[in-house]
């Protein structure tokens, strides 16, 4: 968990990718990168991601990431207010978390992470979705 917390409270850069599957009716393909901004409050670390897709679309999305003694707790905000929607528990060298429901979505997650960076894949899936959203967060020395 240590090494988990030291790279997400350096990252300061992130690539993010969307696809939508075979039987999605969505269309969320996706690819862009950005800055992420950290603000760190003890077992807590506050992200806000400035991202820019396709070269032309930018928005901003927050998360949450809460450290526990065997558990991380990712949090994202939903309008002015964070939501719990994973708690990650360590198996081996990746991170696991329960599936996640959301009205008719089901969402799974897993984390990775490799000497410098963290990639948080997230798959969704309905009746009308099928997705996979990966952000690979990582830190830029200027």
């Amino acid at each position: 968990m240590k090494n988990l917390f030291e790279l997400l409270k350096k990252t300061n850069r992130l690539i993010f990718t969307s696809s939508s599957l075979s039987r999605s009716e969505m269309n969320w393909n996706y690819a862009g990168d950005g800055r992420t901004i950290v603000n760190v409050e003890g077992n807590k670390i506050y992200f806000l991601d400035r991202i820019t897709l396709d070269e032309k679309l930018s928005y901003e999305d927050k998360k949450l990431w809460v450290f526990k003694e065997d558990e991380v707790e990712f949090w994202h905000d939903r309008g002015n207010s964070y939501e719990k929607i994973f708690t990650f528990y360590k198996k081996d060298e990746m991170f696991f978390s329960k599936e996640y429901e959301c009205g008719n979505d089901m969402y799974m997650s897993k984390l990775t992470t490799q000497e410098s960076d963290v990639l948080l894949m997230i798959q969704i899936k309905s009746d009308k979705k099928n997705e996979v959203i990966e952000y690979k967060y990582y830190t830029e020395n200027n």
